[in-house]
């Protein structure tokens, strides 16, 4: 199924491209997560999912009462789309996991350092996660629980030599995590591009959020020596190479790797249920029985957008290897590429589909080896097509609107960075 490879070659540096051609609707690769954490305020309100995995905990009829607000629901069909899961529970703090091999994976990789089992412990990493909730309000894009179990892996890797864990970290060292990145614009010259890690509003709070966040650092790694000091602690976290998130510029180096790597993932054990009832619906020639599936699905999204809004889902972020290294060359436009996660039993894959096929372009495959001069005038005729079918319509030059736009784009990213220095976009450092 994966049909592409990393590429070094100029003029994109590293990326990811297509091996052969790839046809419309096509899956190019999928990839399970390096690391996943379901967001902060989705737990908190309930949102049952595999600690580790993210798998729904919770049968499709479970799960519609809940989102519908309606306990005596039920729902026809029950082995479309059903789980097969075992919940499992850690012994010591009582998170919930899909199966067996979930737990001991989750304990092999992080969970064995972040465990809550320990009271400073358990205080230390509700009162950040508590934090959290207050500068990071729904629709949620992050978690900085994730970067607690980061710094579990490390630890696992470090003083109890988990080969998961080290694998994992690894992995994570080729994953950019720059607050700032230099652009060159064409009328402006080189730019430095910011990334807003948290809301204007929550500026002056950032230093609480990484003194509660060291706290957290210090009891775990208090966990690999008994009666530890502070200074011993900070040892250990030396030993480990995350030391450096004592200090709060670093620290906000590693919420950007969350922002700028970090993926979106959504389960659902209804989801999978209506998808189930729609492939039923798809393969019955029973016309009436099509209309009461279809009308029974619109009741229930219904009464669900009523009671919980938009917020159907187990969300989450998670970060992956491969997913990472994926870019955008200028000739296939943002459009064109469809990152999906997979809505199904588990986290288990994001696929990434192209849209449309590489013919799509003004019907022009284009040879590796074409000539520089016929291309140019194959370009050129292209550009002339597209004006002239433009003008026939009464609309304007697509090349001149398409300028037009991205003077006013980098207009936009100059101001927004002259106004670093003050403070007017939010939370923003210039961090080497």
């Amino acid at each position: 199924m994966n049909c592409t490879k990393v590429d070094f070659g100029p003029p994109r540096g590293r990326g990811i491209v297509a091996s052969r051609a790839c046809e419309a609707g096509e899956i190019l690769f999928t990839e399970k997560p390096l690391i996943c954490c379901q967001f902060s305020w989705n737990r908190l309100y309930g949102y049952q999912a595999c600690d580790h995995c993210m798998c729904p905990l919770e049968t499709a009829e479970t799960n519609a009462k809940r989102l519908t607000g309606n306990p005596s629901l039920t729902i026809p069909h029950a082995e479309c789309g059903a789980l097969t899961f075992n919940p499992v529970t850690c012994p010591d703090c009582g998170s919930w996991y899909c199966s067996t091999t979930c737990m001991k994976e989750a304990a092999s990789v992080y969970h064995c350092v972040v465990c809550p089992r320990q009271l400073e412990t358990a205080q230390s990493i509700q009162e950040l996660d508590e934090l959290w909730r207050q500068l990071h309000y729904p629709p949620e894009t992050s978690t900085i629980m994730l970067l607690v179990r980061i710094v579990g892996a490390c630890l696992s890797a470090c003083f109890r030599q988990s080969v998961q864990s080290k694998q994992m970290v690894e992995a994570l060292n080729t994953f950019v995590s720059a607050t700032t990145e230099q652009i060159k614009a064409k009328d402006f010259g080189e730019l430095t591009l910011s990334h807003k890690l948290l809301r204007p509003e929550f500026f002056t709070s950032l230093e609480q959020l990484h003194s509660k966040f060291t706290d957290v650092l210090i009891c775990l790694a208090r966990q690999f020596a008994q009666n530890a000091s502070d200074t011993d602690c900070r040892s250990m976290l030396q030993q480990a190479g995350i030391d450096a998130l004592l200090n709060v510029e670093n620290f906000k180096s590693a919420l950007c790797l969350l922002g700028r790597n970090g993926q979106g993932i959504a389960t659902s054990a209804f989801s999978l249920w209506a998808k189930g009832v729609e492939k039923l619906a798809a393969t019955t020639s029973n016309s009436s029985e099509i209309q009461k599936l279809d009308a029974l699905l619109t009741t229930l999204y219904t009464a669900m957008e009523a009671h919980v809004g938009t917020f159907l889902d187990n969300e989450g972020i998670g970060l992956y290897d491969y997913q990472q290294i994926l870019g955008f060359y200028s000739k296939f436009t943002h459009s064109r590429w469809v990152v999906r996660i997979l809505v199904a039993a588990r986290c288990s894959d994001i696929c990434c589909c192209f849209a449309n096929s590489v013919e799509d372009d003004d019907n022009t495959v284009v040879p590796q080896t074409e000539d520089a001069e016929v291309r140019r005038k194959r370009l050129a005729e292209a550009a002339e097509r597209r004006a002239a079918d433009s003008q026939a319509r009464g609309l304007a030059n697509p090349e001149s609107a398409r300028r037009k736009q991205q003077r006013t784009s980098e207009q936009e990213r100059l101001e927004e960075t002259r106004a670093v220095g003050r403070g007017d976009f939010g939370l923003r450092w210039n961090v080497n």
